[in-house]
């Protein structure tokens, strides 16, 4: 297990995960003993691309790198998509964000004037 992981706090996750389809509901991701933000999520499936790649190095070490390459090089492939999914809804999430922030101080210079 690396260092500073929280099994049960992933385990909980995956789980809210499951029972939400991947839209965590906003007031589970503010609560300070979970750690359910975007952020959290991006540097799991990060940190799940680095094991692989190190379960293959280690493979190639010792003489089995064929058995599992295809494998795991799928598995990273799909977690890139899964990054790249991630940052997508970000990016949605910010630019809806910086709209609805736009729209209120045209709202708040309308009404001040």
């Amino acid at each position: 297990v690396p260092a500073g992981v929280d099994r049960d706090a992933q385990k909980e996750h995956l789980q809210a995960m499951m029972q939400f389809e991947g839209q965590i509901p906003e007031v589970m991701r503010k609560d300070s003993g979970k750690k359910w933000r975007q952020e959290d999520e991006f540097q799991e499936v990060v940190r799940g691309i680095e094991e692989r790649k190190v379960f293959l190095d280690e493979m190639r070490a010792a003489g089995k790198g064929a058995e599992y390459e295809a494998t795991i090089n799928a598995q990273i492939a799909d977690q890139i998509r899964e990054l790249e999914a991630i940052d997508k809804k970000r990016s949605a999430q910010e630019a809806a964000a910086v709209q609805q922030h736009e729209q209120q101080e045209q709202k708040g210079g309308v009404e001040g004037e």
